[in-house]
């Protein structure tokens, strides 16, 4: 909301262009003059941090098939494809769909919608809106809420390669069962290796000739966010 803030990191970019952790914190005092945010400027700054640039190389090697900071991302299947699955996201994501009021299963269209309604809050308008729906926001995270939901939309959308209308299931567990980004790594893992499930319950190594290989996504992405209050 309208008022000084003050940004405080010890992130520096060293001349590869790779983030690190320094020693020396440094601090900017930053002004916003309006009452609410703004979802495009938000939206805008998020964009510049997933280095997009970065795709080039590996737009050309792997014919274009890149999430962001020239990371290869196998292209995510249509939702009218035979091995279409659902999509779940976890961790910043669940909490992130809960202070938007959300819906679990919701598209990208539904969150920027939201995110919009947030970010044109005023910092009072916010603190009403966390206490009438008990949404237990730290005060500390209020200013944030707005580049944090352009932030989550840009990577979805500019990152994965979401779609507008694509459906993306915000949850803290599966069938009963908590999930992390450490649970998805493990079904990662495990599906890079050639094994064959028997009725047994025992494994075995498949030959080449007969691999079976399950393709299981889950959205996951632990982030270190830059508060940039002047967004708000």
């Amino acid at each position: 909301g309208k008022g000084l803030y003050n940004f405080t990191s010890n992130i520096e970019i060293g001349p590869d262009g790779i983030e690190n952790k320094g020693s020396t914190f440094y601090t900017v005092q930053i002004s916003n003059p309006n009452d609410g945010g703004d979802f495009n400027q938000c939206a805008k700054i998020a964009l510049q941090l997933l280095e997009k640039a970065g795709d080039k190389f590996c737009n050309f090697s792997h014919s274009g098939d890149c999430s962001f900071a020239g990371v290869y991302q196998p292209r995510l299947p249509s939702e009218n494809s035979n091995n279409f699955g659902e999509f779940f996201a976890f961790g910043h994501f669940y909490h992130l769909w809960e202070s938007l009021r959300l819906e679990p299963r919701s598209n990208l269209n539904q969150l920027r919608e939201k995110a919009i309604i947030l970010c044109g809050m005023s910092l009072d308008e916010l603190t009403l809106y966390n206490e009438n729906y008990g949404l237990n926001i730290s005060v500390n995270d209020l200013p944030e809420i707005c580049f944090r939901s352009a932030f989550t939309f840009q990577i979805l959308h500019k990152g994965y390669g979401f779609a507008l209308d694509s459906n993306v299931t915000a949850s803290r567990d599966i069938n009963g069962q908590q999930v992390s980004w450490a649970l998805g790594s493990i079904l990662y893992e495990i599906n890079t290796r050639p094994w064959i499930y028997l009725e047994n319950n025992t494994l075995t190594v498949a030959t080449p000739k007969t691999q079976n290989w399950t393709a299981i996504f889950i959205v996951g992405f632990l982030f270190y966010l830059l508060a940039i209050p002047f967004c708000f």
